[in-house]
């Protein structure tokens, strides 16, 4: 509960994150948390909330213009994260835009009889798993190493502090129970 915690800040982040919107058609001034925005006409790019965005996409208004996760850029990662001795450095919000895809696949293959789309979706989780596990091990050994030491885990993400600095304090906790012997 403690980490899905940390996960959900993470996502609200990406959702609150300006992202750039292409309008395909206008749209009238909406009122946005109490702030009227637009009007806008066709063929604009604004820029607004990603939450906001996700709604105008629903409604059809346009799309967002920002990269689309792919399992070739998932892939690449894991595959660097493996071969590296070192924490490699991934983008703010990782975490938050990983969740993102995985989430939107397993709808997609829950909606589909496709077998793509369910292939897509193993191989998908398949690689962030990969990831994950190389990336644990690393942050596992740091902790073990420099307890509590951020700068032993120069690229981990916010959410990779927070397990570190769980972690060292869990592992000095269990050391000095088994060493304070009385």
């Amino acid at each position: 509960m403690l980490f899905k915690r940390v996960f959900e800040m993470s996502d609200l982040e990406f959702l609150i994150e300006n992202t750039r919107f292409n309008l395909n058609q206008n749209l009238p001034q909406i009122e946005i948390c109490g702030e009227k925005v637009g009007p806008f006409s066709q063929g604009s790019t604004i820029e607004l909330p990603r939450w906001v965005c996700d709604k105008l996409e629903e409604q059809g208004y346009g799309s967002k213009s920002e990269d689309i996760p792919s399992i070739v850029w998932i892939s690449k990662l894991a595959w660097s994260e493996s071969r590296s001795q070192a924490m490699t450095s991934l983008e703010p919000l990782f975490y938050a835009k990983l969740r993102r895809m995985i989430k939107t696949l397993r709808q997609r293959a829950n909606q589909s009889s496709d077998p793509t789309v369910h292939k897509d979706y193993e191989v998908v989780h398949m690689y962030a798993l990969d990831l994950i596990t190389s990336r644990l091990q690393k942050i596992v050994k740091a902790s073990l190493m420099a307890p509590g030491r951020l700068e032993a885990i120069p690229n981990a993400t916010d959410e990779e502090k927070f397990l570190f600095i769980v972690l060292s304090k869990l592992i000095n906790s269990w050391s000095k129970a088994i060493l304070e012997v009385e």
